[in-house]
């Protein structure tokens, strides 16, 4: 009987711990000297001898395909250093808590021989239903601008977490295409 009782609280107790590493897994990153929320991270790549002008022509074929229209991404185009910078934006789903919105952001590739740098920040809630009422602002800050009457905690929570998810495909992608990218090996078709 006492191992009975014993097993309840611990398996209670096991379930609570793994809904607060699960809740706590879908915060932002933020950087601890500004506070800002940011993506970032230097990628080495498996076949470290690919010279920096095939990355580059990877990153921005990256841009191509992963944007409706690169060109009106791409806002810093410098191939000589090897950096690429974008604004780019994508749609937050409409929820009861959400109006129809999107979240802006900014996104620097740099490449060297054999590796790369991707930053991904400046993350700006707009409302594409009612900009002046309903829109969140920074994603740095711990409460929406427009203010938790027009748009709830958890609409706010809502807002982060799709970022975040959208963000950590975003990377995956461009980890992928950056490794195994078709620039530069297209030349046997």
């Amino acid at each position: 009987m006492k191992t009975q009782n014993i097993k309840f609280p611990l398996t209670f107790f096991a379930i609570i711990l793994m809904n607060i590493i699960v809740v706590n897994g879908q915060e932002l990153p933020v950087d601890k000297e500004t506070g800002k929320v940011i993506f970032t991270e230097i990628v080495e790549l498996s076949d470290n001898s690919v010279p920096k002008d095939i990355l580059y022509n990877r990153a921005k074929e990256w841009f191509v395909k992963a944007f409706k229209s690169s060109n009106d991404v791409i806002q810093l185009d410098d191939k000589e250093s090897g950096k690429i910078i974008g604004k780019g934006n994508f749609s937050i789903s409409k929820s009861m808590w959400l109006t129809d919105s999107q979240v802006d952001f900014t996104i620097t590739i740099m490449v060297k021989d054999g590796r790369y740098k991707y930053i991904v920040s400046d993350f700006f809630h707009v409302s594409t239903y009612n900009e002046k009422m309903y829109s969140g602002g920074s994603l740095d800050d711990e409460k929406p601008d427009c203010g938790t009457f027009n748009m709830a905690k958890k609409g706010w929570k809502q807002v982060k977490e799709q970022t975040k998810s959208t963000v950590d495909n975003l990377i995956a992608d461009l980890k992928t295409f950056m490794e195994n990218g078709s620039v530069g090996n297209d030349d046997n078709w």
